[in-house]
């Protein structure tokens, strides 16, 4: 499989940019029309995971869901991210990192074809390797929603485990572009979750 890494960060930017309300790869009742820039925040620094997060002194808890468990190539069939907080976000939102624990993953994926709802002013930025994405979440429920790619090679099917990385445990300057975050720290809830990407039914 050909390396992403040295053009993740501009396939992603590309990627997110291209998608629009106009792209037909997906359909379905979810939001499109999602914009790729960056936070006004971007040069932020992290804060601490103790720091003030909204209403409450406590961090938000944040859980991911992944529906269905499987994903086809052909015909291409349809994944959710979704990703959960037990409260309102924080001002500014909460940005999470999920990652999978297989490398370039995500290109099994149409990149071209992602709709979020509800529809922010924020897409997944995805870390370089294509393993995982960061999102910044600004409700309650997020659900990024992606397209079976069909890559015209037969394949065996491939389980992959994605799980929401601890706060602390994340290396921001290396998974989001431009270093990008928001305010509000978090707390891992729920389970690691498993997709499979299977060629067909």
């Amino acid at each position: 499989m050909r390396s992403w890494r040295s053009l993740g960060a501009v396939v992603w930017v590309f990627v997110f940019a291209s998608c629009g309300d106009d792209d037909a790869s997906v359909d379905g009742g979810v939001d499109a029309g999602v914009d790729a820039g960056v936070d006004s925040g971007s040069d932020a620094a992290p804060p601490d995971g103790g720091s003030d997060a909204g209403s409450s002194d406590a961090p938000v808890t944040v859980s991911l869901t992944i529906e269905p468990g499987t994903v086809f190539e052909a015909p291409a069939s349809d994944v959710s991210f979704v990703l959960s907080l037990d409260r309102e976000p924080p001002p500014g939102g909460t940005r999470v990192y999920v990652l999978g624990d297989v490398a370039q993953s995500l290109s099994q994926l149409n990149l071209f074809g992602i709709r979020t709802a509800p529809a922010s002013n924020d897409a997944p930025v995805g870390d370089l390797d294509f393993s995982g994405f960061t999102l910044l979440l600004e409700a309650r429920e997020v659900t990024v929603r992606i397209r079976g790619f069909d890559d015209s090679t037969a394949e065996e099917p491939l389980d992959v485990t994605y799980r929401i990385v601890p706060f602390d445990e994340v290396p921001w300057g290396e998974v989001a572009i431009e270093n990008e975050m928001a305010a509000g720290a978090y707390v891992v809830g729920g389970d690691p979750q498993t997709l499979r990407f299977q060629d067909a039914p």
